[in-house]
């Protein structure tokens, strides 16, 4: 495909994305993007995509039960998402960063995700000033290619943003 797996693009409210495989696009594996709300991906298997999920300029959606393979980000949220829910995660292999987060994304909550062999860190906060008050939370990250697996290197910390729990 050359594009996203599965996109909801401009104004999307109240959709579920659930049960599917999606793999091999030239986009991202599933795209929730300019104002998706209160929508949720659950259940699905993604892999070999730039990004797994995607989740920009959207707010108040939930992502769970996922796994995301080989994928370049396994969820990147960015350009101003807030209060979004990331939880029960299985993210491998990524090539880049298993979760990254940046561009004025705010109050997000990461928790109970399971980050296996991310190519850099597992869990990122860009380096710009602009993401704030988001929450990490009881991750497990195993083999990154951090210098070593606990969470304290895990993340690159900033801007108010919570950090619990401890890789393994």
């Amino acid at each position: 495909n050359n594009g996203s797996g599965i996109i909801c693009s401009l104004n999307c409210y109240n959709i579920l994305i659930e049960n599917n495989q999606v793999h091999d696009n030239t986009g991202d594996g599933i795209d929730f993007s300019r104002n998706m709300y209160n929508s949720i991906a659950r259940n699905n298997i993604i892999y070999n995509e730039p990004a797994g999920v995607l989740v920009s300029q959207s707010h108040n959606n939930q992502l769970y039960n996922n796994t995301v393979s080989t994928s370049g980000n396994g969820i990147y949220v960015n350009s101003g998402s807030t209060n979004n829910k990331m939880y029960d995660n299985t993210l491998l292999n990524s090539k880049s960063h298993a979760i990254l987060i940046n561009n004025g994304s705010n109050g997000n909550t990461f928790y109970s995700n399971k980050i296996v062999s991310a190519i850099k860190e597992g869990l990122e906060i860009g380096q710009d000033a602009t993401s704030t008050n988001n929450v990490f939370s009881n991750n497990q990250v195993i083999n990154s290619a951090s210098p070593n697996n606990t969470l304290a290197n895990e993340i690159q910390k900033k801007n108010n943003s919570e950090i619990d729990g401890k890789g393994h």
